[in-house]
């Protein structure tokens, strides 16, 4: 039986989210037994992601940054999202979801998203 990542890993995945698709320093460590595997920042849609991989434990976690509140596109795709319409940032970041799993599931790989409301200083 394969362990979890804990809350506290959790909490550093969510941090490096930002350090690494903002071209910051690393401000924390990666979590034991994870490395980065792809770091995408795609400006068009403004897609910032990261993903960890454990090839041991066989998971993959893939933790999208949130609003960046210096940034008026974040700040204008949030206002999108709460009239009710859904940015193009939605569908990049679900298209980037689903090719990560298409690679890894065969090879038994589990999967955990993450992502940040309300940017670095909202809820994870």
């Amino acid at each position: 039986m394969t362990t979890a990542p804990s809350l506290s890993d959790y909490l550093s995945f969510s941090q490096l989210a930002y350090d690494l698709t903002e071209g910051n320093l690393q401000s924390i460590p990666t979590p034991a037994g994870f490395t980065q595997s792809a770091n995408v920042n795609v400006n068009r849609t403004g897609l910032n992601v990261v993903v960890f991989t454990n090839d041991l434990t066989k998971q993959i976690v893939i933790a999208f940054r949130g609003t960046d509140p210096n940034s008026a596109s974040d700040l204008a795709f949030d206002t999108d999202i709460g009239l009710g319409t859904r940015p193009p940032v939605f569908d990049a970041a679900e298209a980037f979801a689903q090719s990560i799993v298409a690679e890894n599931i065969q090879a038994g790989y589990t999967f955990c998203f993450l992502g940040r409301i309300c940017g670095r200083f909202g809820a994870g």
